[in-house]
């Protein structure tokens, strides 16, 4: 089972380090380890307080600074997770007949296509797509790769 988690502290230069420290030993009680999963998004709130080197220096650790109170980051935020998300879904490999281009007009809005290729036969597409989703295209598959 694929496990995911998002660290959020509110970041004030002086007890920055503390913070982050205490909410990894959280986490660490939390996921049962002295490992934290590597797919976790480190999220640092309060960025509307913070001057712009101490932002420039969190953001190159590759922290996500956020601001409950302008929304600022908060779009970058969504974007992370949505691609984290899209990340987990299964690959697979369709074809599918000319004809039936709406399918692969599907496939575009409803997963990520990584691969088409017009071939004899239709299109072969390779494509991630969420779990939820994947029955609609059971016609057309070839291949399936979790």
């Amino acid at each position: 089972m694929a496990s995911a988690a998002a660290s959020a502290e509110g970041v004030r230069p002086p007890d920055t380090a503390a913070q982050k420290r205490d909410v990894e030993q959280v986490l660490g009680n939390l996921f049962g380890g002295d490992s934290l999963p590597e797919n976790i998004i480190e999220i640092c709130n309060k960025a509307d307080r913070l001057d712009p080197e101490h932002k420039v220096g969190l953001s190159a650790n590759g922290q996500i600074l956020i601001s409950a109170i302008t929304g600022e980051g908060v779009t970058v935020l969504l974007d992370t997770i949505g691609a984290r998300i899209r990340a987990l879904a299964p690959i697979v490999e369709l074809l599918v007949p000319y004809e039936r281009g709406d399918v692969v007009a599907a496939l575009h809005r409803e997963g990520e296509v990584l691969v088409e290729v017009h071939a004899e036969g239709g299109t072969r597409v390779r494509a991630r797509i969420p779990g939820v989703t994947l029955p609609r295209f059971d016609d057309f598959i070839v291949t399936h790769r979790p």
